[in-house]
């Protein structure tokens, strides 16, 4: 098999052969499709048919930089292309598109702000009262995994992708754990308040 995507990545790029592209990507169907599901999984913003098109186009860009004289398979070559480009489509979304990753966070945010409307040293007690509070909220309910992921995200000020490389845990796994943090805090400190 591996012959026959050497062939085809051959004719891609030689001959510009569109039909063997067609065919190429037959054989990486399984891994486009895993790839875009996963990606548009993210946030209800993604939709599947713009990770598949990006995986392709990586998938094109992969055969134009492969060398078949190489041991390892075209597909494992491919699969960084195509990881790299949908990331950084993630990223373009999440940077310069208002960061639509944190939608949730504008409720904390605006919960935050309501508690301290006094002066300046009133605000500086409040605003450290309220991070003990949210401090022991994340010690009593979330593991320490989590914890260290609420905590980086929340008063670190760390992005999910920063937080993602930095404890090399997936990124829609932090994602989530800061997601569901940030709704069982703000329900936390409502009972509190209200």
């Amino acid at each position: 098999m591996s012959d026959d995507i050497n062939d085809l990545v051959e004719k891609i790029v030689k001959y510009n052969d569109s039909y063997a592209m067609i065919q190429l990507e037959e054989k990486a169907k399984p891994l486009l499709k895993r790839f875009s599901i996963r990606f548009s999984n993210y946030h209800q913003k993604f939709e599947y048919d713009d990770f598949y098109s990006i995986a392709k186009i990586a998938l094109y860009k992969a055969c134009l930089k492969y060398e078949t004289k190489q041991n390892n398979s075209f597909l494992n070559f491919a699969k960084l292309f195509i990881l790299r480009d949908l990331w950084k489509e993630v990223s373009y979304w999440n940077f310069e598109k208002r960061n639509i990753f944190t939608h949730h966070e504008e409720n904390l945010e605006e919960f935050k702000e309501s508690l301290y409307q006094q002066n300046d040293t009133e605000e500086k007690i409040i605003l450290k009262e309220y991070q003990e509070q949210i401090k022991e909220i994340i010690a009593e309910n979330f593991n320490s995994r989590n914890q260290m992921i609420l905590k980086l995200y929340l008063f670190k000020q760390l992005t999910i992708t920063e937080i993602s490389v930095f404890l090399n845990i997936k990124y829609k796994s932090v994602y989530s754990v800061v997601m569901r943090g940030q709704k069982l805090i703000i329900k936390f400190m409502r009972k509190q308040f209200l």
